[in-house]
């Protein structure tokens, strides 16, 4: 079972609220979402987590399946963006080739189907209430030039 770190206050609001929009809009999700996609497993058996989402919205709109994934912020800093995204854009391609497994999540409504066939998989970055409003700026600059997207507290208000 993977295993969980303390959450802050700030990183739970910015969670439910994304939880709060998805259910607004009629859209699947699940959050606190473990994925394996190499296969390994560790002493006991149980798939590594290789990769956690905080909030994971998906479904299919005019024929199109889509995943909206969210990475909650909730500090004062997003220090080395440029590899956390380059993690993210590998990753991104292992769901595209059907590689992701659920190992849990929060509601256990997720599934590995809900990772296949893709036509869409986006990542956005949600920053907190904590974040410096230049830093956000910055990093949305460096986010949408490789094809993330960023909301700042604003947009869970």
């Amino acid at each position: 079972m993977p295993r969980r770190t303390e959450e802050t206050i700030e990183h739970k609001r910015l969670k439910d609220d994304i939880r709060g929009i998805a259910k607004i809009c009629g859209f699947s999700f699940d959050s606190e979402i473990a994925l394996n996609f190499s296969g390994t497993k560790d002493t006991s058996g149980e798939y590594l987590n290789e990769r956690s989402i905080d909030v994971a919205m998906y479904g299919k709109n005019r024929g199109k399946k889509f995943m909206f994934i969210f990475e909650c912020k909730g500090g004062k800093n997003f220090d080395g963006i440029n590899k956390e995204v380059s993690s993210w854009e590998s990753d991104i391609k292992k769901i595209n080739n059907n590689k992701a497994k659920v190992i849990s999540s929060d509601d256990n409504r997720i599934k590995d189907s809900d990772f296949k066939k893709l036509d869409e998989v986006k990542v956005c970055y949600v920053f907190g209430i904590n974040f410096d409003n230049e830093k956000y700026k910055m990093n949305k600059t460096i986010l949408y030039k490789r094809g993330f997207l960023a909301w700042d507290n604003d947009a869970t208000i």
